[in-house]
């Protein structure tokens, strides 16, 4: 029926996909509209705009010619501080982030012998009972500290990594997951803003509850299946113009994850993640997933098995995705 009304109506395929990509649109505006535009001092954007602030100022500190900078971006995280204790928010990363930059600022300008600027003054009284409880700033490396272990032979890592859809009927160690994660964070994100999440969906009943939303689990057997979910905040982009960051930086997320798992023995496989709004609260809702945050891709896992077939995913010649420009 499907194929004679593409042929009667060979439109209607065109239309149906314009209304998807409007609806998804639309999602992204509304979800957008919600979570920023409204919510712009909520804890989540408050601590966003530290994270923010607080890198431009590290950027600064690592001049080669240091001069006078930061003023503005000290304020900043000055007043978002006091709004997290007026608020009586814990104190989380982002709160102790801008309290240890503001340390680091002052050593900067000490040594730097800056001390009489009004800029300086005013951020050394204001930490004077605020305590510094994690790194922050900046710090001095040389080649050598980093270019020995650089030296793998990662050509080979990444042609060993396939897509797979069979697994050992196995979940994920929580030892592993942990590995994988500390791996994941030292992904680079837009800023240092740190906007993705990672869930472990494991337990069974919810999700076998979910997998139908999930596309691309054909010839998969779903027994097997560990499934890994992949968010981004959207409280942390500061305009609307920055709204395809989000999944760019899920995307860096996501790749390091896939090669992280494959480094302890695990393999995955990409799914698509496209529904509707209402399908998207929904799965948000099962997995107890915050309502400013948007799902970018799930992830299909497992422990390799012993042997398995797997589509050969021939890479298109050099030529055809490289140029030089010159």
């Amino acid at each position: 029926m499907k194929e004679v009304i593409k042929k009667i109506f060979p439109f209607i395929p065109i239309i149906v996909r314009n209304i998807k990509i409007k609806n998804k649109l639309r999602s992204m505006y509304i979800l957008f509209k919600n979570n920023w535009i409204k919510s712009n001092k909520t804890k989540e954007t408050v601590g966003y705009s530290i994270i923010l602030d607080e890198h431009a100022l590290e950027k600064g500190m690592t001049s080669q010619n240091p001069r006078f900078f930061g003023i503005q971006k000290v304020r900043n995280i000055m007043n978002n501080l006091l709004i997290y204790e007026k608020n009586n928010w814990e104190k989380d990363f982002a709160y102790k982030l801008g309290v240890s930059i503001l340390h680091e600022y002052c050593g900067f300008y000490e040594k730097n012998k800056w001390t009489e600027r009004d800029e300086y003054v005013s951020v050394k009284e204001f930490i004077n009972n605020r305590k510094m409880e994690i790194k922050s700033g900046v710090m001095h490396i040389r080649r050598s500290d980093f270019i020995s272990s650089a030296e793998i032979d990662y050509d080979s890592f990444l042609s060993s990594r396939h897509s797979f859809r069979n697994f050992q009927n196995k979940k994920l160690l929580s030892s592993d997951m942990e590995k994988i994660i500390k791996m994941v964070s030292k992904t680079p994100t837009a800023c240092n803003r740190q906007m993705c999440k990672v869930y472990y969906v494991n337990n069974d009943n919810i999700k076998n509850s979910i997998i139908k939303y999930s596309h691309g689990l054909t010839n998969f057997a779903n027994e097997t299946v560990n499934i890994i979910v992949v968010t981004y905040d959207i409280s942390a982009l500061c305009d609307p113009g920055e709204i395809d960051q989000g999944m760019f930086n899920a995307g860096l997320v996501s790749m390091n994850l896939v090669n992280s798992m494959h480094s302890l023995g695990i393999g995955s496989c990409f799914l698509e993640f496209n529904d509707s709004i209402k399908e998207e609260q929904e799965y948000k809702r099962i997995l107890n997933i915050p309502k400013n945050e948007k799902i970018a891709i799930v992830i299909a896992a497992g422990y390799y098995p012993n042997e398995a077939i797997i589509p050969c995913s021939t890479r298109k010649p050099l030529h055809e995705i490289y140029t030089e420009i010159v």
